[in-house]
């Protein structure tokens, strides 16, 4: 077993107020959340035997037993708060919560923390109003000393899908406290990080691969990739060069506004590709300069054009991971030769986005459950959250193929 890090003594120093008349208060509860929310401070800094002696005493297990504490969220940031054994496991909770959001940060890494999180008050399905556009020409001539003509609300509606709630349970058994078994918890909470980071990574990806999809506009179904109407598929464009990329923007120019049909704000600022093709993606966007040739048949002159790289002033950024080609298998596309081909170019931003009706939490419940007295558990703590990715706008994004999925 590791040493800690940190003494438990020590944070209870930091943490709590000892006054001459005996009372006991709560201190710093500002700093220890920044500590614990910055990932700083985490449950395996310390032993968790410590912890419970620290703030419990060193004869913790009979005072625990005694102690009825309290369930759900506590702010420890509220100034003034009595301190007793139910700070015990509200510290745990907090610890534990940070060291639950290091690995969740970790799994939702590459394309979560592009994507805008809109809050929603609806878990089920919703349809929320957005207002149109207003075209170019519908401005009016004014002459001088005439009225400006009144512009109505046009609006338009998208339906969100329903929210979906998941999470796990960790048990800490007195066992697990009398014999130390810090390590174990770290692993079961960092595990339970990488499950609900990997859940939310792969509903963003699903979204933005085309294995869901859920755009929903007037009242008005459609797939996230079309080659028809809406067109932002396109296969027999290999990522090779950048006359690919040159290709596609010719795709990128042709999707307009919905209701005014005017050009769409903006250029892409993604590359996203399958690692198979990572290392030509960079290749190509980081080239100082480019060759070509040309009358290259034998007996004629031939000339060579040297040039910088004509896609340098887009800015893109090249995004790739191994969970995205595995979703791609599971979704669009489960032949992988012709899965590691597909690109996608756009700004995911725009694209997709991740409904939350509440983040990842860290919830605990104390010794008062029906648990501690039919299996000895001392603390449970609950991780969830619940949302769900969804399309935003399908003309923000194109996926580009080889061979078609």
């Amino acid at each position: 077993m590791n040493t800690p890090k940190k003494s438990a003594k020590q944070l209870r120093e930091m943490l709590i107020d000892e006054r001459p008349d005996g009372s006991r208060r709560l201190k710093n509860q500002e700093q220890f959340a920044e500590l614990t929310e910055s990932g700083k401070l985490g449950i395996g800094d310390f032993s968790i035997r410590d912890l419970a002696e620290a703030f419990l005493g060193t004869s913790w297990e009979s005072g625990y037993n005694r102690a009825s504490l309290p369930s759900g969220d506590v702010d420890l940031r509220e100034s003034g708060t009595p301190v007793s054994s139910s700070v015990f496991p509200q510290i745990a909770g907090q610890l534990l919560l940070s060291t639950v959001r290091k690995q969740f940060d970790v799994e939702a890494s590459v394309f979560s923390p592009l994507v805008e999180a809109i809050e929603s008050q609806i878990k089920g399905t919703e349809v929320v109003p957005s207002v149109t556009n207003i075209a170019p020409g519908d401005a009016q001539l004014v002459q001088e000393a005439q009225e400006y003509p009144t512009v109505g609300v046009s609006e338009e509606t998208f339906r969100l899908p329903a929210k979906e709630k998941k999470g796990f349970i960790i048990e800490l058994t007195k066992e697990a406290i009398h014999f130390d078994k810090t390590n174990l918890l770290v692993q079961q909470a960092q595990k339970i990080g990488a499950a609900l980071g990997a859940v939310k990574e792969n509903s963003i990806i699903d979204c933005l691969v085309g294995a869901t999809n859920n755009y929903v506009r007037n009242g008005v179904a459609s797939n996230t990739y079309l080659t028809a109407g809406v067109i932002n598929n396109q296969s027999s464009l290999p990522l090779t060069d950048w006359t690919d990329i040159d290709a596609a923007l010719r795709l990128w120019e042709d999707l307009l506004d919905p209701n005014t049909s005017e050009p769409l704000a903006g250029y892409p600022k993604h590359l996203v590709v399958t690692p198979a093709k990572l290392r030509t993606a960079r290749r190509i966007v980081t080239a100082t300069q480019t060759r070509s040739d040309e009358n290259q048949a034998l007996g004629t002159r031939s000339e060579v054009t040297i040039g910088g790289n004509p896609v340098s002033d887009l800015g893109l950024t090249v995004l790739s991971s191994i969970r995205l080609y595995r979703r791609i298998l599971a979704g669009p596309e489960p032949v992988a030769a012709t899965a590691r081909d597909g690109w996608f170019l756009g700004d995911i931003g725009e694209a997709v986005c991740w409904l939350s009706c509440f983040p990842l939490t860290v919830m605990q419940q104390g010794p008062d459950s029906p648990a501690a007295f039919s299996r000895d558990v001392a603390m449970r703590f609950k991780s969830s959250m619940l949302g769900v990715a969804a399309v935003k706008e399908k003309r923000r994004i194109l996926r580009l193929e080889n061979a078609a999925w």
